[in-house]
């Protein structure tokens, strides 16, 4: 997931390799090892200041729990072309 400094969300759709606005999960299913990849294009994002987040939902239930959520930040900023 990606957010904007005004909030705004954007999420990466695996099968399309591509930015969506909104929150949307990645990849619901059981939990394994990932093995070494590329972090996705931000290519399709408009340029600015994004925090970048990495998270798994630790229940399970197909549900987006936020509050049930571990995950790591980073902060990138983007210039258009």
């Amino acid at each position: 997931m990606a957010q904007t400094a005004d909030g705004t969300l954007y999420s990466f759709e695996l099968a399309s390799q591509s930015w969506r606005a909104g929150l949307t999960a990645v990849y619901t299913g059981e939990l394994f090892k990932v093995p070494f990849f590329s972090a996705p294009s931000l290519r399709g994002l408009p340029g600015g200041s994004y925090d970048f987040y990495f998270g798994v939902d630790t229940l399970p239930n197909g549900i987006l729990g936020l509050d049930k959520t571990t995950d790591h930040k980073t902060r990138l900023t983007i210039r258009p072309p």
